[in-house]
């Protein structure tokens, strides 16, 4: 039998949880299970991200008694609320960098490159191309990666982007210093506008689900995966014109540790302790076999189906 950590939902939906991550190796390659302690487990990057992204702790896990439905509906219009507040930060990074003269982040590059073929706003090709990669993820069997945060991310990054620019709020920076303080203040909006929305435990972007369906219908791991892609991506956006620089290479290799340092602040959120936060040195890891899931968390028990001779 596989464990699944008790995240407070119905068995059916964990035993569909468990068939997604079941399939046969030649099938889903990359995802396998693995025998530690007489318990088996899902030993895959995949895995840790989707239970850590995709399907956070539940207020119903929270102990004391349930709380109301107004008591739940208000907890819920909080987390809408931060996440809408998330999103507005996050897009004001990306218009930061998008305007400094270094280059645009990955998918910029190629949203830039799509806006000037088309003459559409960077906001509305934003849009669209969140759009076609939900399509694409769900194409791949991915249906497990949309969630609410998804379907609000693809719209809302967008519509923020263009309200921005409707308002005039970011003016074109007078020179290379002032841009390399677009480029610094869009890194750092950036990250701490995906942790702010992340933690609120309603779900990653459509990127971020691309990501981990690739990676589990592939051998990459979702870092290897996100990697291919984003290179890919850039490279098809600076030959339609794109602005790839040195920028683009700050905002790879910035925006993941400034992440960890605003999830290290701030705390998991709704996400619990299935994200990592780097702690200082000298602190201890999670144990082996139990990647992403805290020792005391109470496991939930899902039945293997008997394999065919």
């Amino acid at each position: 039998m596989v464990i699944f950590p008790n995240l407070g939902l119905p068995a059916n939906i964990l035993q569909r949880l468990h068939n997604t991550f079941s399939k046969p190796e030649a099938e889903y390659p990359g995802t396998r299970f693995v025998t530690r302690g007489g318990t088996e487990t899902l030993d895959n990057e995949v895995s840790e991200a989707y239970h850590g992204l995709m399907h956070p702790p539940s207020l119903s896990t929270v102990s004391g008694p349930a709380p109301s439905w107004p008591g739940r509906l208000a907890a819920l219009a909080s987390r809408l609320a931060t996440f809408v507040a998330g999103m507005a930060v996050l897009s004001a990074g990306i218009l930061l960098v998008v305007k400094s003269p270094w280059g645009a982040a990955a998918w910029d590059v190629f949203h830039l490159g799509v806006s000037g073929r088309t003459g559409l706003s960077l906001g509305a090709v934003i849009i669209l191309v969140s759009v076609a990669v939900v399509l694409i993820t769900l194409a791949l069997g991915g249906a497990w990666a949309v969630r609410l945060g998804t379907l609000l991310n693809t719209f809302l990054a967008g519509a923020f982007v263009d309200v921005y620019e409707l308002l005039h709020l970011f003016r074109e920076p007078a020179g290379w210093l002032w841009g390399a303080g677009y480029l610094l203040a869009g890194i750092l909006a950036m990250s701490f506008g995906m942790v702010l929305y992340l933690r609120t435990g309603l779900g990653a972007g459509a990127r971020d689900g691309l990501m981990l369906v690739v990676s589990q219908r592939t051998r990459l791991t979702a870092g290897q995966a996100k990697v291919v892609i984003e290179v890919s991506v850039a490279m098809v956006g600076w030959l339609l014109g794109g602005p790839l620089g040195v920028g683009s290479v700050a905002v790879a290799v910035a925006a993941g540790p400034c992440s960890d340092l605003f999830f290290r602040l701030l705390g998991p959120g709704a996400l619990g302790d299935r994200v990592r936060i780097p702690h200082p040195a000298g602190g201890s890891g999670a144990p082996a076999g139990t990647r992403g899931v805290p020792a005391s968390q109470p496991q939930q028990e899902v039945l293997m189906p008997e394999g065919k001779e």
